[in-house]
């Protein structure tokens, strides 16, 4: 918005920005508060292909007209300077100087992604087997790979890099219970970073300071309690299945009804299976 072109282009901004498709950046809006209204009608269309990002100064005046004129739909991202997690240990000097900005700290964190590849690998865990996931993600990020993303069942993104001392650690809630944001709250405001979630588990990831091995988890009856969530789940879907069953019978015996019912009473064992396994993890821990 400082240049006087652009600001031109922008006297009928709805005709202008309402065309527009993908991701559009305004940047310096402060310069141009009037476009504020014009935002609210392009995202309430039905519709709208675009999305915006707002950049400016955070002044109170700029906030409070975004908050009024863009109530329910604008969200506001705090931006800070980079911290140690981010450059990497072997940059704290240059952190320290730079005050966590300046170009030579851009240049390398630029290059390092450039030079970043995410790869994905496919390993196989049980719902109770999470602390044995969480070892190998660790070892994986202590030789260089760091999870960036779940990318489906048994299947993980990481992308290269150098190589961290992190702890990852992994919690089951499922993001419609309860106040999701506050539980996320909670663990960002103990320094844990979400990397990721997939069908209600939880990724979270934390360095490793002074030696120390941090936890989410501190008791056994907090996780006596994330295992009891995850049978709550299951024993949900298996009244559903058995249900499908009987219903399935009912109808006229075809080649497709059998495989059918035949697929559902599988699944009922495997719901037997997973039920029986996570009470045994519970047993255990009750006895620890």
């Amino acid at each position: 918005m400082e240049s006087i072109l652009d600001q031109r282009r922008l006297q009928n901004p709805e005709l202008v920005l309402g065309n527009l498709e993908g991701l559009v950046i305004l940047d310096e809006i402060q310069l141009m508060p009037e476009l504020f209204g014009t935002l609210r009608v392009l995202v309430d269309r039905p519709r709208q292909k675009a999305r915006f990002i707002i950049l400016g100064s955070a002044s109170p005046e700029i906030i409070r007209n975004a908050s009024e004129t863009l109530a329910g739909r604008i969200e506001f991202v705090e931006l800070n300077g980079f911290d140690l997690a981010e450059v990497g240990s072997s940059n704290w000097e240059a952190l320290w100087i730079r005050a966590g900005c300046g170009q030579e700290i851009l240049k390398n964190w630029s290059s390092a992604v450039m030079n970043a590849q995410v790869i994905y690998k496919t390993k196989w865990f049980w719902g109770w087997d999470d602390e044995k996931e969480e070892a190998w993600l660790s070892r994986m990020a202590n030789t260089g790979f760091h999870l960036v993303r779940l990318a489906g069942l048994a299947r993980y993104a990481f992308q290269t890099g150098e190589p961290r001392n992190v702890v990852y650690r992994l919690d089951y809630y499922a993001s419609r219970q309860g106040d999701y944001k506050n539980y996320l709250q909670l663990f960002q405001d103990a320094g844990w970073e979400l990397v990721g979630e997939f069908v209600g588990w939880q990724y979270f990831r934390k360095p490793v300071e002074n030696g120390e091995t941090p936890e989410i988890l501190t008791d056994n009856e907090s996780k006596i309690r994330k295992y009891q969530n995850l049978m709550g789940v299951l024993g949900g879907c298996t009244p559903i299945t058995i249900l499908s069953i009987i219903f399935l019978t009912e109808r006229a015996v075809t080649p497709f009804i059998l495989l059918l019912s035949g697929f559902m009473v599988v699944m009922c064992g495997f719901y037997a299976f997973c039920f029986a396994s996570l009470l045994g993890r519970i047993n255990q821990l009750k006895r620890i």
